[in-house]
């Protein structure tokens, strides 16, 4: 699916950054030329996945985000980056500021329309933008409203750092219930609004900087690629077995459930469509054809199901 592949093309520009502070002279550069001579090298050293990691820093700075500054700061003053989930207690560590996020929004836009993914469809468009606007009326902080509807048969949805969101045509011709669209829509501004997004790349960065990145690219020229390949693909959104490198966590996913549930009902929708949607997924397999890029990313199960329930019978009125 090509929003997510780009969406996780452009986060994992912002981590490799990171990997180059553990090579001493790196973090001093003071030229561009410098800087991508250094990538050069290192490119030329390491495997076929690491270079592609690789070169990906050198669009970093056109995204401009210096993920070196961010972690030095983040060194002398970690209480300044610490953000609590919404609505929860779980405070983690968030290293991208809100204009990094609009950044990386806007790069991810501007792959996708140049791939010719989006099309136009009035009536789709009115229909997610008016579910869309409710609930993001009701986010502790909205989002500014934009819709993009992406052409592939897929069921998915996806909702970028910046708020935007992006809705596939599999997704609107599968979910002709409006209650039920809005559930997807919900659970993913949850994911939005408590910055999972932003947490990823945070850990991305972390690992970097504990030269995990740097020290395995250049292993995997001798091994034919090692766990270099392992941060690769869970930044490309395909390490679904990889940890805390998922694309989103099973703590995400419960999260992204439990706010979705509450803003569906603060928008006046019924929060046991969710429900309904959940048990529509879990009765897909994750090879199911155009089910299979979001069960991939959304794992599915019987304990997120049941965790929903309680939250519409404990928290809703």
């Amino acid at each position: 699916m090509i929003s997510r592949f780009v969406i996780w093309r452009c986060l994992s520009r912002a981590a490799v950054v990171g990997a180059l502070c553990v090579v001493g002279q790196s973090c001093n550069l003071s030229s561009n030329e410098g800087g991508n001579a250094l990538l050069g090298h290192l490119i030329g050293q390491a495997g076929t996945a690491a270079k592609v990691a690789l070169r990906m820093n050198l669009e970093l700075k056109s995204l401009g985000i210096d993920g070196t500054a961010v972690l030095l700061k983040a060194k002398s003053t970690p209480s300044a980056f610490h953000v609590v989930v919404p609505e929860h207690s779980r405070k983690r560590l968030i290293l991208l500021g809100r204009e990094d996020e609009k950044r990386i929004g806007e790069a991810v836009i501007a792959d996708m329309k140049a791939q010719g993914a989006f099309y136009s469809d009035a009536k789709q468009e009115k229909r997610v933008r008016e579910i869309a606007q409710r609930i993001n009326a009701v986010l502790p902080e909205p989002f500014p409203l934009n819709i993009y509807l992406e052409r592939d048969e897929q069921v998915n949805a996806s909702c970028l750092l910046d708020g935007s969101v992006f809705v596939t045509s599999g997704l609107l011709n599968t979910l002709t219930d409006d209650q039920q669209l809005a559930a997807v829509l919900a659970h993913e501004y949850g994911h939005a609004a408590a910055r999972h997004g932003s947490e990823n790349v945070t850990k991305m960065l972390m690992q970097a900087a504990g030269s995990t990145l740097v020290s395995e690219s250049l292993a995997a020229s001798r091994d034919g690629g090692g766990n270099a390949g392992v941060l690769l693909k869970a930044g490309y959104g395909l390490g679904s077995k990889y940890g805390v490198l998922l694309p989103y966590s099973r703590t995400m996913e419960h999260e992204a459930d439990r706010l979705g549930a509450l803003y569906m009902a603060r928008a006046g929708y019924d929060p046991n469509a969710m429900v309904k949607v959940f048990e529509l997924f879990q009765k897909m397999s994750p090879d199911s054809g155009i089910f299979s890029e979001f069960l991939s990313t959304h794992p599915m199960n019987q304990k997120r199901i049941d965790n929903v329930k309680l939250v519409i019978a404990n928290e809703i009125r």
